[in-house]
């Protein structure tokens, strides 16, 4: 069987997506014999991620055709045109799609991928074209994948109540930390940091509540001038210059670019809290990552957070600024009840520990 691979988004977005993309596919590839072939098809293989999977000798490399990481009409130009070009002349015997972006035109047989339904429950934050078009291909992914897979048991049964699923066609698959979170010990040189910091690692998305993690925050310092500084990843300096300026401006707020796993590992076992604003998420990685390292964190109050971190994370009422900020107040004056970080790190195997290979497998054979 030949089963071709869209890594699109793996080339696009370096976590989230990318990581349960590349833990999926090296989990199947542990399997040998494998006995098929997999054509990973993506614009280009210039990540470290994408480097390293396509020297899986049961892998070949199918670069496409280069395209602007910045522009949604490159990325659309690329789903429904250039990709699909490439599957009707490969022929796949079944395409695997670790998004729902499938070329609306193809009609061969599917697995995909549907991580949550942003689409449809914060549309207007997609705007009315781009919503329109996402939900689009989000039916027609419902309607024709042989199965479903997602990524939590509330993505699942989100699926299952907004299109009257069968439960057989949807298969959970969860997240897993980049490898660098388990490594014993990782030697590797910080920016300049305080002793003590809080951090954020969660994305800039609207959906992350950036203003509420800023408003809280710097209201919790106003109440309890101990609260150390807050250290926020992933902005980069055009990002700062362009819609985040005032941060450059905020006391005891330090941002920071793009850093690579083993630097955001360092900086989870540095850290003495970890925290997550975000109002909606399909899984919510930085919640598994601080239970892997075992340091507490404050977050939200949504389903999915519960489904992961149960009763061994803190959680605060979620987009209410008063409620995240009574939460860092109160651990820091010692009020909150402590978390054993053992039980933390051993509910987090329950998901690292996790090999998909075979499963995978056996529903690429009986699609």
């Amino acid at each position: 069987m030949k089963i071709a691979v869209d890594l699109k988004n793996s080339w696009l977005y370096g976590k989230g997506i990318s990581g349960f993309t590349m833990n999926l596919l090296q989990d199947l590839a542990k399997i040998s014999p494998l006995g098929h072939t997999v054509d990973l098809f993506s614009p280009a293989f210039d990540t470290s991620e994408l480097k390293n999977i396509q020297k899986i000798p049961a892998f070949t490399a199918r670069p496409t055709r280069l395209i602007n990481r910045e522009s949604r009409i490159h990325k659309i130009w690329y789903d429904q045109a250039i990709l699909l070009q490439y599957l009707n002349t490969s022929k796949p015997d079944l395409f695997f799609s670790p998004y729902f972006d499938l070329p609306y035109l193809y009609i061969g047989k599917t697995i995909s991928t549907i991580h949550d339904l942003a689409v449809l429950d914060l549309s207007n934050q997609y705007g009315k074209l781009f919503s329109a078009y996402y939900s689009i291909l989000l039916n027609k992914c419902v309607r024709e994948s042989a199965y479903i897979l997602t990524v939590s048991d509330y993505s699942r049964n989100r699926l299952i109540d907004k299109f009257n699923i069968p439960g057989n066609r949807i298969h959970v698959f969860y997240n897993k930390v980049h490898p660098a979170f388990k490594e014993s010990s990782i030697e590797i040189s910080l920016p300049a940091l305080p002793g003590e910091f809080l951090l954020y690692t969660g994305g800039l998305d609207k959906r992350k509540n950036i203003s509420l993690l800023i408003q809280g925050y710097q209201a919790a310092k106003r109440e309890f001038s101990s609260i150390p500084p807050l250290v926020i990843t992933g902005i980069s300096k055009e990002n700062i210059e362009k819609h985040w300026s005032g941060i450059l401006q905020l006391e005891n707020v330090i941002p920071l670019e793009y850093l690579s796993f083993p630097e955001i590992v360092a900086l989870y076992r540095k850290a003495t809290l970890l925290v997550n604003t975000s109002g909606y998420e399909g899984f919510g990685m930085p919640v598994l990552e601080s239970l892997t390292v075992g340091k507490p964190i404050i977050c939200s109050d949504i389903d999915v957070f519960r489904e992961i971190g149960q009763d061994l994370v803190y959680y605060f009422k979620s987009h209410s600024v008063e409620s995240f900020t009574a939460a860092i107040v109160a651990y820091f004056k010692g009020q909150l009840t402590s978390v054993d970080p053992g039980a933390m790190m051993r509910r987090a195997d329950e998901f690292n520990e996790q090999t998909y290979g075979q499963r995978f497998l056996d529903l690429i054979q009986s699609a």
